[in-house]
């Protein structure tokens, strides 16, 4: 367990954005919407935030972790204040879970990229629940039936999605490992929201976490993160750097 502060997190945005490998947002959306998570808080400094982040092995066995991204097109990012997308989807999400007697209490990437690593991030911090340091594919991806989580089998449903309007959709599937039609139907959705929405789902346990997921990737992005924003040298010399300091081998 540790505690980010907004300088690792701004790391963990750049590490994020080279494991996502073009994916997951840029770089920039995740940095000015963690500016709108401290205007909308008056918060001034960086060091004044704070999120707390567990390894897989402190989660409680029945609690669950929910994933929580943004979806849409790119350009909407720069458009709109994210906190009531991501919020109505989580809270909503949420709500369904208590109708099912299930527990949310962790907040987790459901991939890696510089916005949607950041996007569960700022849900933890803003709800005051734990991030856990995974992700549910390693990397970005395009589709719903490509994360990792549904590949190696793991629930898709519940989703909830959000606008910034408080409207909000519960999607659950007659099979609830269907990523595809969730992927469909979510599509379809965003569109009907303005071609923005925030969605959660994919509700994960402890062991389903640890045997299935990439673990420990919000602590490697973070460090690759603090050597790319730390590097003055040369182009090249950063490949060094990285395999040096991180264990992270790069080549041109």
């Amino acid at each position: 367990m540790f505690r980010m502060n907004g300088n690792d997190i701004r790391n963990m945005i750049a590490g994020a954005t080279i494991f996502g490998g073009g994916g997951g947002g840029a770089c920039e959306s995740g940095n000015a919407a963690l500016d709108q998570f401290k205007e909308d808080r008056g918060i001034i400094s960086d060091e004044d935030l704070s999120v707390q982040v567990i390894d897989v092995s402190e989660m409680d066995a029945n609690g669950y972790a929910a994933c929580t991204a943004a979806m849409g097109a790119p350009t909407k990012f720069k458009e709109v204040r994210i906190a009531p997308y991501i919020n109505g989807s989580f809270d909503h999400l949420c709500h369904i879970a208590n109708e099912k007697r299930k527990e949310i209490m962790y907040s987790i990437a459901v991939e890696i990229g510089g916005f949607n690593t950041l996007v569960p991030l700022l849900v933890a911090m803003g709800k005051g629940i734990p991030f856990v340091d995974a992700d549910g594919t390693g990397r970005a991806v395009p589709a719903l039936d490509t994360l990792l989580l549904h590949i190696n089998g793991l629930k898709t449903s519940p989703l909830a999605m959000s606008d910034n309007k408080a409207n909000h959709v519960a999607i659950e599937l007659e099979d609830a490992r269907d990523a595809r039609c969730g992927e469909e139907i979510g599509r379809n959705l965003c569109v009907a929201f303005g071609q923005m929405a925030g969605l959660s789902g994919w509700m994960v346990k402890k062991d389903e976490i640890a045997n299935n997921l990439p673990l420990q990737s919000v602590t490697k992005c973070m460090q690759v993160g603090e050597v790319l924003r730390g590097w003055s040298g040369s182009t090249e010399g950063i490949f060094d750097a990285l395999a040096t300091q991180t264990g992270l081998q790069c080549k041109e």
